[in-house]
């Protein structure tokens, strides 16, 4: 675990104090789960936030989850399970166009492929 936070210490260029605070909860619902999974300490937990902060300075994302799936299915008329949802983004991922990105018309999209695949099967 120590050689994973001093990889990702060295991958960071910018001060930590100059973080932003968009990435905190995502970096709270990453150490959730790595205390749901292992027996840290408090300088362990403070240690991996530390250099999950580093991290993700160096980076600018959107992240789209299953919540955004499923809701947007339910908008749409097209409900489906959480299962379909994580079929759809791991193909979203595979089949991203950098230039594009991903939008709320790409789910749309996605979704909307995954209906007309429901109906041939």
């Amino acid at each position: 675990m120590v050689k994973m936070a001093r990889l990702m210490q060295s991958r960071s260029r910018l001060p930590v104090d100059l973080v932003n605070s968009m990435y905190d909860h995502h970096i709270n619902e990453m150490l959730a789960i790595i205390r749901k999974n292992t027996k840290l300490t408090k300088a362990s937990h403070d240690q991996i936030r530390h250099s999950l902060e580093r991290y993700w300075s160096s980076y600018a994302v959107h992240v789209w989850g299953v919540d955004d799936v499923v809701g947007r299915s339910v908008e749409l008329g097209y409900p489906m399970s959480e299962d379909a949802a994580i079929d759809i983004l791991r193909d979203i991922e595979d089949h991203v166009d950098s230039e594009l990105g991903i939008t709320w018309m790409t789910l749309d999209c996605a979704i909307s492929d995954w209906k007309l695949s429901q109906k041939e099967s």
